[in-house]
Parts: structure tokens; sequence; C-alpha cells
């Protein structure tokens, strides 16, 4: 693809992966994780992302919780607070590194 100029057009840059917000005066990083399906029944799946969240520098995951997928991009910083808060912790056994 060229664009209007002649030039070969860049491809756009994709949507950042992680997410830095506070909540309690600390930083968290929010970061997809991973893509999955969920439901039975005759009306099919929904299609959900994994959210990780870590404390600023830490190096495994604290909490986790589920999306629709496609909706990580766009939520705002209250958004995430309350993902947070409603987010289930991960044990240190079962912690997943990104």
């Amino acid at each position: 693809m060229t664009s209007p100029n002649g030039n070969a057009a860049s491809p756009c840059p994709a949507p950042p992966d992680a997410r830095a917000f506070t909540h309690a005066g600390r930083t968290w990083i929010a970061r997809l994780a991973g893509d999955a399906m969920a439901g039975t029944g005759r009306l099919g799946f929904g299609l959900v992302q994994v959210v990780h969240f870590f404390r600023d520098g830490a190096d495994r995951a604290s909490f986790e919780a589920l999306i629709p997928r496609g909706r990580f991009h766009g939520l705002f910083d209250d958004e995430l607070r309350q993902l947070l808060r409603d987010a289930r912790p991960i044990p240190a056994s079962d912690a997943r590194r990104p």
C-alpha cells in the first residue's frame, strides 16, 4: 500500500498490551495475558481476555480478571481501578509470567 505522496505507507502501530495506572497511592501495571472462549449452550461462546495486574516493579502478577475481548485498550483508569478491586488473587504457586 502506498500513501498519497507515493511513499510506502507505514502500518498503524499496534496498541500497547500494558497500561500503568495508580490505585491507593501505588502504581499498578495491567497487562494482557491471553485470550479465551467461555460459555456453553446454543448461543455460542463469548470471547474474553485475561488481564494480569502487577505491582510496579514486580516480576509476577498479583491479580487477574477476565474482560470481554477487545475492551482492554478502551478502558479508562477508573475502570482499571475497579477491575483491580474485583480481580481474583493469583496464588504464588499459580503465578504466570507474561
